[in-house]
């Protein structure tokens, strides 16, 4: 079991004056108990502000998100402050007494209706309360990216966290498409072939999952089996891990240069499909694998052992994975 306590800080009273609600500068925690296996945690409830406007009731509020525990793998999934879902954190929040709750999220996903709307008392998206709703998402956003720095803590375990694909031209999205014919691999779509009913167009042969954080010195080895696997709408797989894990720098380093003792590491500088494992292994299909620069003698389809995340910990998190 691992235990966090997740910060929700509002770094400004809301509105003074207003009043229908009133939410004072402050932080506060929110304890949870992670378990193996997939679950939703929910904190218990804490007092956040009052309601002037609904009997100066006290206004409740609970954290809520999804998670998963890996722990044989050592592997904490969560989602991104970014990632659209209805799985990402939520702010629940309800006057003391009263069953009518609004939900909000730190980004918008669909549910504005059922979150927001539906209580006679308790609705803050209302001129009564401008902006209420952009100042709990601000502290939501917040509390889960707080979340996502506190499971990089955990010894032991690293830590994915889901985050949005990136946005394709229309080009790079055709180019893309992988064609099936029942489950036959057809090949990627062309657009000189005349493809009939019996075809069928799915995703591409990686798919960008998120980004996962190894501890440093952390191990890792190769994907055996992953040299075809060229389609990713970028320059180059090594491109696509800087933009979205060093701010857009290209690396200068091999992430295992110095490991083992001894070993020589020689350009270019690959992004390499690697495995949460010390010795090489092929990922089925459907499986994950990560990115990290590697050299090329690291890259060597025969090398075969263990590299340690010494330079680099960022990872691209590859999913559904069909080489």
């Amino acid at each position: 079991m691992v235990t966090v306590s997740v910060p929700l800080e509002f770094g400004n009273a809301y509105r003074e004056g207003n009043m229908m609600v009133a939410i004072p500068a402050g932080c506060h925690a929110f304890t949870f108990e992670l378990s193996p296996g997939e679950n939703t945690a929910l904190s218990a409830p804490q007092v956040i502000g009052r309601l002037p406007g609904i009997e100066g009731r006290q206004l409740m509020a609970r954290l809520s998100f999804w998670y998963e525990m890996d722990r044989d793998g050592g592997i904490i999934t969560i989602c991104g402050s970014d990632f659209g879902s209805q799985r990402t954190m939520s702010l629940i929040t309800y006057p003391e007494g009263l069953d009518e709750t609004c939900t909000e999220r730190t980004v918008g996903t669909g549910f504005y209706h059922d979150d927001h709307f539906g209580n006679p008392h308790w609705f803050y998206p209302t001129p009564l309360m401008p902006q209420l709703d952009d100042f709990l998402r601000k502290a939501l956003v917040g509390a889960c990216d707080a979340l996502e720095m506190q499971l990089r803590e955990v010894p032991d375990f690293m830590v994915r966290t889901r985050r949005p694909p990136p946005v394709l031209t229309p080009h790079d999205y055709m180019n893309l498409l992988a064609v099936h014919r029942g489950s036959e691999f057809v090949g990627y779509y062309d657009p000189a072939i005349s493809y009939d009913e019996t075809h069928r167009y799915v995703g591409v042969e990686s798919v960008y999952a998120g980004t996962a954080v190894w501890g440093v010195n952390g191990i890792f080895a190769n994907v055996l089996g992953s040299t075809g696997d060229d389609k990713h709408g970028w320059a180059s797989w090594v491109a696509m891990w800087a933009h979205y894990c060093n701010g857009g720098a290209w690396p200068v380093n091999c992430t295992s240069n110095g490991y083992p003792v001894g070993f020589v590491c020689n350009a270019p500088l690959y992004g390499g499909h690697i495995v949460n494992h010390g010795a090489a292994l092929p990922v089925p299909v459907g499986g994950n694998c990560y990115l990290l620069p590697i050299c090329n003698a690291h890259n060597n389809v025969h090398y075969v052992g263990p590299m340690e995340a010494i330079h680099y910990q960022n990872a691209v998190w590859l999913n559904h994975f069909q080489q």
